[in-house]
């Protein structure tokens, strides 16, 4: 079984998300007028935050530099206020019921793995998801199912059938 995170078991409040995210891009001097008014929906991290690079010839070691920061503010911000962060109804029962059932849980999100797990913690979210397919290994959202395959194969030598995908 497979949890999105943003969307699915959580909600950052946006407004507070999107003023971070311009703070970093202004901090770092990059120039990308339209962030305020994009989507982010169905998108992975890597894929949104190289879009930012478009007017700085999608330089690598700015996208690190934000990466960097963005984990930053996670980790000493989002945990600080995670009132920010609001649990979707049921989770605890759908999680449970999966969890506590014959079934391998993983993550497929767009975050970084390390956002994924800080999220899930500032949502008081304490579960060992066995594996996950994570936005950081693939631009294109839609190529995570494959990799959630791949990482199932690897940790527990089966391979389910890619129909249920």
């Amino acid at each position: 079984i497979l949890f999105d995170i943003d969307g699915t078991l959580l909600t950052v409040d946006s407004k507070y998300n999107r003023s971070h995210l311009r703070r970093i891009l202004d901090e770092l001097d990059i120039d990308y007028p339209d962030m305020e008014t994009d989507s982010f929906s169905g998108r992975t991290d890597h894929d949104i935050f190289t879009s930012f690079l478009v007017n700085h010839d999608f330089d690598e070691e700015l996208y690190q530099q934000f990466k960097t920061r963005y984990l930053h503010y996670l980790q000493n911000v989002l945990l600080a206020k995670t009132e920010r962060v609001q649990r979707h109804d049921h989770i605890d029962e759908a999680l449970e019921y999966f969890f506590e059932g014959d079934f391998i849980c993983g993550l497929l999100t767009g975050n970084y793995p390390q956002a994924a797990h800080i999220k899930l913690k500032a949502a008081d979210i304490d579960r060992d998801f066995s594996f996950g397919a994570f936005g950081e290994f693939e631009k294109d959202r839609n190529k995570l199912p494959g990799l959630a395959l791949q990482e199932v194969e690897k940790h527990f030598e089966f391979s389910p059938d890619p129909s249920r995908f």
